[in-house]
This record gives C-alpha cells, sequence and structure tokens, in this order.
C-alpha cells in the first residue's frame, strides 16, 4: 500500500519477514519473535506514543525515514543501514543496535542501554541529534568516517578496533567521552578531525592500547585520563 497505519498490532514469527516501503503514522506494537524482520525500505513512519518494538527479531532501516515523535519509546533490536532516524522524541534501544549506514538526525535523542550491544561500522551521519553510548560492549570496527554535527556521548565502552575517523561536517559537532574510549586492534590511525568546528571532552578514560589516535579536534579539553600503552601515539 502507499499508506500503511499501524495502531495495532504487528506480530512476526520466526523466520517471516515484512518489507515495508509505506508512508503512514501510528501508536502500534511491531512484536519480532525470533528471527522475524521488518525491512524499512522507504517513505515517512511516524512512531507516535505507546509505539513499540519488541522481540528477538530485527527491525532494519535500509531506507525512508523513522521519525520518533513519541517522548519515549523503545526498540529491542535496531539496524540502521540507511535511511534516516529523525524526530524530537527519545529513543531507547535494550537489546542491540548496529550502525552501519544511514543518518541520524533531528532535535531528539537515541540512547543504548549497559546491557545492550552497539556495533558501529561503515560510514554512517550522525546530524543534529544527541547520541548516547552506554553499552559496556561497544565497537566502532572499520575504516569509515562518522561524520557528525551533533553530540556522540560516550558513557560506557567504545572499542575502536579498526582505522576509522569521526569529524566534524555539515554542523559543528561534540564528542564527550565520560566513559572508557578503547584503541586496541588496529596498527594504523583512528582519527578525531575537523572540518565544521570539533569539541572533545574528555572526563573518562581515552586508552591507547595500540596504533594511532590523531586527535585534531578543533579543541580537545582533558580532565580525565590518557593512557598510551608502549608503541602506542596519541
Amino acid at each position: 500500500p502507499t499508506t500503511f497505519n499501524n495502531d495495532g498490532v504487528v506480530n512476526l514469527a520466526t523466520g517471516a519477514t515484512l518489507t515495508l516501503g509505506s508512508t503512514g503514522t501510528g501508536a502500534g506494537v511491531y512484536t519480532l519473535n525470533g528471527t522475524g524482520q521488518v525491512n524499512f525500505t522507504g517513505g515517512t513512519q511516524t512512531f507516535n506514543t505507546g509505539a513499540d518494538i519488541s522481540g528477538a527479531g530485527l527491525f532494519n532501516v535500509s531506507g525512508g525515514t523513522m521519525t520518533v515523535a513519541a517522548a519515549a519509546m523503545h526498540a529491542d533490536n535496531l539496524q540502521l543501514a540507511g535511511g534516516t532516524l529523525d524526530g524530537t522524541g527519545a529513543l531507547t534501544v535494550d537489546n542491540a543496535l548496529t550502525w552501519t549506514g544511514g543518518t541520524q538526525s533531528g532535535a531528539g535523542s537515541t540512547t543504548v542501554v549497559p546491557a545492550a550491544s552497539l556495533t558501529i561500522s561503515g560510514s554512517p551521519q550522525l546530524l543534529t541529534r544527541t547520541f548516547t553510548n552506554q553499552s559496556t560492549t561497544g565497537v566502532w570496527s572499520g575504516a569509515g568516517t562518522i561524520n557528525m554535527g551533533g553530540v556522540f556521548n560516550n558513557a560506557g565502552t567504545l572499542t575502536a578496533t579498526g582505522d576509522g575517523t569521526l569529524r566534524a561536517l555539515g554542523n559543528n559537532g561534540t564528542f564527550n567521552n565520560s566513559g572508557t574510549f578503547t584503541k586496541n586492534g588496529g596498527v594504523g590511525t583512528t582519527t578525531f578531525n575537523t572540518n565544521f568546528a570539533l569539541t572533545v571532552n574528555n572526563t573518562g578514560t581515552i586508552d591507547v592500547q595500540s596504533g594511532t589516535v590523531n586527535m585534531v579536534p578543533t579543541t580537545f579539553n582533558n580532565d580525565g585520563v590518557v593512557n598510551l600503552a608502549t608503541g602506542a601515539t596519541l
């Protein structure tokens, strides 16, 4: 259909797949059992108060715009591979967020809770939105670029296993580290760079175990701890 409004329940059994390419709105629930999966490919879906994504299955955004209009919304397992996550509401990811592409924007926020997993790779964008990682097992892999004009809060653990770049692009960006940011596994360089102004505030721990962290933001405020292992470079 051209329009799909969900104010009820979409219940997917394990192995079932729903391709969603329609524009719509609603306060409904997606219950994704086992390997059940929603592939959101196009259009604009607005999630109002009461909307929820639950279950062991995956809600995969590969196109279109997912707008969080609810003041607070939860999703168990979310993948952002393309498209846009937008809206003024607060989205909480309770089990797993895989972020490989697409854009997070809008005046709202996205939070990955401590017990959830976070996997970042590819070249995603964070524009104007506030993203908070509280995961204790967050991983940033590969050699892609995170383009940002919003606020990235690392309040948990984020380990860079590759040689990626985080840079301000399009708007001024801020990276706040109150948790632990670790460079470990990559022998090359992880870069914090500028296009527009980028501010890095460290009140936690930056731990360089291997390779190089090239810290060249506009401003670097260190009120925390910076650890360099033998042979590592900052």
